[in-house]
């Protein structure tokens, strides 16, 4: 089954759709690349020195068969940016995507042909959903009856987050704020990935009940709590200076990350969401 969905609505083609039928679909494989390639005078072939995934093109045909309203309600939808799904079998995979090209063709009785055509920005498809890693938190070891003396919780100050993706992928971290400690010498997060050397610190204060949102794939770091102090919910003046969202992201595999936190008594808790991305959703 596909599916188009979008603030406006929603657009089922194939199986459980009312209206909508599919007799043709391309561009779910591979995502079309260029190549930079130098050539040297008295050297056979080339050298390719780089390579880049261009936007996904997909073109649906087929036809529908719930005349001028079926049309005019799809249209309504096409016409916003929104998220194509794939289900086959126990396998699902999304892309963002936009309507660039809509044509009614050939009518037969009942049956009206169409042909649509989405661009991808990002190539990539993802999963359904998300998945998550508790980077920094604290975790309770005790699940039943007990006898004193005894430890009651662990800090988790690490994980290994697993990227199963075809690709490389960027993370969104959320640090949320639970304590808050005493002012001392030192202050701020500082987040590892060990696998990749790269290091992300924010040098930052937390206020009680705050959430931080640290959005790598948007370039955005926001606060819950929006004050002079902390330039009304945008923490990007925070970050150190040897910090840069782009080198932040999950290599395929492992990633071992470390994550500590330098104010004196405060109690955050670092999450890390990513979704992983794929080279096709061939069905």
């Amino acid at each position: 089954m596909v599916q188009y969905e979008n603030a406006i609505g929603k657009l089922c083609f194939g199986n459980g759709s009312e209206f909508w039928n599919l007799t043709k679909i391309s561009g779910l494989g591979l995502p079309e690349k260029t190549f930079q390639s130098i050539c040297y005078a008295n050297m056979p072939g080339q050298l390719t020195i780089a390579e880049k995934a261009e936007p996904r093109v997909i073109t649906m045909r087929g036809d529908c068969c719930g005349g001028s309203g079926a049309f005019t309600e799809g249209m309504r939808i096409l016409n916003k940016k929104g998220r194509l799904t794939f289900s086959s079998m126990q396998k699902t995979r999304c892309i963002e995507a936009y309507c660039s090209h809509f044509e009614i063709q050939n009518q037969h009785g009942v049956y009206t042909e169409f042909i649509i055509q989405f661009t991808c920005d990002d190539p990539y498809f993802t999963g359904a959903e998300p998945s998550q890693a508790a980077l920094y938190d604290r975790r309770d070891l005790v699940m039943s009856s007990f006898e004193t003396p005894c430890v009651f919780t662990e800090r988790i100050t690490g994980a290994n987050v697993f990227n199963n993706g075809d690709v490389e992928t960027e993370p969104v971290f959320t640090l949320a704020c639970v304590g808050v400690g005493s002012p001392g010498e030192t202050q701020g997060i500082r987040i590892e990935n060990q696998t990749t050397g790269n290091v992300f610190f924010l040098d930052y204060v937390m206020q009680a009940d705050e959430i931080i949102t640290v959005d790598i794939p948007n370039r955005k770091i926001v606060s819950n709590i929006q004050n002079k102090e902390n330039n009304y919910g945008n923490l990007m003046s925070f970050l150190s200076k040897d910090t840069f969202l782009n080198d932040i992201y999950l290599a395929v595999g492992d990633n071992e990350f470390t994550a500590t936190n330098y104010s004196v008594g405060s109690e955050v808790i670092v999450t890390c969401s990513y979704s992983e991305k794929y080279l096709e959703a061939v069905m």
